[in-house]
């Protein structure tokens, strides 16, 4: 890197699902013989709020299989209801993962 240049680095984290404060610290070093130690090390503290209600949304799932029972080799089905509703009606449901 040459002298007096800075090269920004981006850093994407996803907020925890609990509210409170988040800290990032970061600390650059060199094997080069540092003037200037004080400048090292910087911290960021960020405050992480509780999502409100309004903001929320209402998940829900069921599931229904095509027989109770079967014999073996016998084609079986699933079928997953989903649903999805924000609390708020001008809002969306955003990042929504199904799993099974």
């Amino acid at each position: 890197m040459a002298v007096g240049t800075a090269s920004p680095i981006t850093i994407n984290v996803i907020a925890p699902s609990t509210a409170g404060d988040i800290t990032n610290q970061a600390l650059v070093s060199s094997v080069t013989a540092e003037s200037d130690g004080s400048n090292n090390s910087v911290s960021e503290v960020t405050t992480v709020d509780a999502v409100a209600a309004e903001q929320q949304a209402d998940l829900s799932l069921s599931l229904a299989d095509s027989a109770d029972q079967v014999n073996t080799g016998t084609a079986l089905s699933w079928i997953e209801y989903f649903a999805g509703e924000p609390r708020n009606e001008t809002k969306k449901v955003f990042g929504v993962l199904l799993q099974n």
